[in-house]
């Protein structure tokens, strides 16, 4: 289930939440796409806001979600642009701006919960892509289809078996095992404050744009099971672009 959390703040200290529920199809990346238009909406039709600014800074987590505005990859990404043409002509400024996750930014965690107390929602968002239809598609062929193949299998580089190896044992470079049995890894060159987890690995938005331009829809949640399935080198060939290996 995904969805997505927004939070308005204003100059003169008031705030307007928004919480959605992007249903089940929905990737992560989508459901970053509608927030972003989302917050456009609420701002174009709130009188009082657009009149009292000269503008507004989104805020988002996701490299990726950015990245596809830029290039116009999505319906929604195009939605996103006509709105900022309207802004634009309305003489109102917009900037997009990328911001690390999980680092305690205070927007962005009360978005992060507002994003979790709305799969509890009951009326969903409409918003499908087709690429989310066909990932979701091709996840449930998979899984009734092929057999989990072996690294062995893969007739590829070493390189890109090693780091489906890697990936699927989370025994990666640099990771280091204490005395009290936690475990810590070396830092993310894309992600600042963060370590390169095997969670983080597969969360970096740097990996999701790698995904994007290959075809792929980075779904979070289904990336780990896809490690044990053919698109396994593709994963692993985004992981080495992304980290120069692992």
């Amino acid at each position: 289930m995904s969805s997505a959390g927004i939070i308005l703040l204003l100059p003169d200290g008031n705030n307007y939440k928004h919480k959605i529920n992007t249903g089940i199809i929905a990737s992560n990346f989508t459901s970053e796409l509608v927030a972003i238009r989302e917050a456009l909406l609420l701002y174009q039709q709130n009188p009082h806001v657009i009149d009292s600014t000269e503008g507004l800074v989104i805020f988002s987590d996701s490299k990726s979600a950015i990245e596809a505005i830029r290039n116009g990859e999505t319906n929604i990404s195009c939605d996103i642009i006509t709105l900022l043409e309207q802004l634009h002509n309305k003489r109102k400024s917009c900037i997009l701006q990328w911001i690390p996750a999980h680092v305690n930014i205070e927007g962005n965690e009360c978005a992060d919960s507002l994003a979790k107390e709305a799969r509890d929602i009951e009326h969903k968002c409409t918003t499908i892509t087709l690429d989310d239809a066909n990932a979701v598609a091709k996840h449930r062929i998979m899984n009734h289809t092929f057999k989990k193949p072996l690294v062995t299998e893969f007739d590829c580089p070493r390189i890109i078996t090693s780091t489906i190896a890697r990936l699927r044992t989370e025994h990666l470079k640099g990771m280091k095992i204490h005395p009290d049995k936690t475990r810590s890894y070396v830092q993310c060159k894309h992600c600042p404050d963060l370590q390169l987890t095997p969670n983080h690995i597969l969360e970096c938005p740097t990996v999701a744009t790698k995904l994007l331009k290959m075809g792929m829809v980075p779904l979070r949640d289904s990336l780990w099971e896809l490690l044990y399935s053919p698109d396994a080198p593709r994963i692993a060939e985004a992981v080495i672009k992304t980290f120069d290996g692992i």
